[in-house]
């Protein structure tokens, strides 16, 4: 019989312990890679952030800061009309204030989104070198690896040992299915509360409305 499916004692193992035994390979061949999964994921944190439409808030700020600088430049016409000579300081002052930081914003949108540019390619470059790392891996994996490369994660790894060392799957496959089945599952209950708590609030305000037509007509 082949020495991989003996136990320590020579009898033959159970098929959970063939499963932790192939979850266990597989995780120790992923384990040196560790790192550069969490180096992914810092680079999908920042690849998010940067990419374009990030800071587009200064160009909003400074649209409402010219039409509010024109509103202050009407005002200024108003006292020249009339002669207001301290009138026309403060608001000449407002106004220019208003399109001076307008301009500082939109100059620091264009800084902003030149640097994040050059940022974002950087990552990008980086995250496509550590992909292609763990693709390279998961493709020289010994034999057929048991998970697809998508739960080779260590957050995935360790759902999968958990699932089979708790006894509520054999091997990594039958793990994989539970922890979907799990992740369904936990989707539909927040679905079912979500739905609760907007039929109770419809509930509510239909008898706040209610009351309120009742009371209404009562004080007539």
């Amino acid at each position: 019989m082949d020495n991989q499916v003996m136990n320590t004692n020579g009898g033959e193992l159970s098929p959970r312990e063939q499963g932790m035994n192939e979850y266990t390979q597989m995780s120790n061949y992923f384990t040196p890679y560790d790192g550069d999964y969490v180096k992914l994921d810092e680079l999908t944190a920042k690849i998010n952030e940067l990419e374009p439409g990030i800071g587009i808030w200064r160009i909003v700020v400074a649209v409402i800061l010219f039409i509010i600088g024109v509103f202050w430049a009407f005002l200024a016409l108003l006292s020249i009309t009339s002669f207001e000579i301290g009138t026309l300081l403060f608001t000449g002052i407002v106004t220019a204030l208003h399109y001076l930081l307008g301009i500082f914003l939109i100059k620091r949108h264009k800084s902003r989104k030149a640097s994040n540019a050059e940022e974002l390619e950087a990552a990008r470059k980086q995250y496509q070198e550590l992909s292609d790392k763990i693709n390279n891996a998961f493709n020289s994996y010994p034999g057929l690896c048991p998970v697809g490369i998508e739960y080779t994660h260590p957050v995935s790894r360790n759902a999968i040992g958990e699932m089979i060392r708790q006894g509520r799957a054999n091997n990594c496959a039958a793990a994989i299915n539970l922890i979907l089945d799990d992740m369904h599952k936990a989707n539909m209950e927040a679905m079912a509360a979500e739905t609760q708590r907007a039929a109770e609030n419809a509930a509510t305000n239909s008898g706040l409305a209610a009351a309120g037509s009742i009371a209404s007509f009562l004080f007539k």
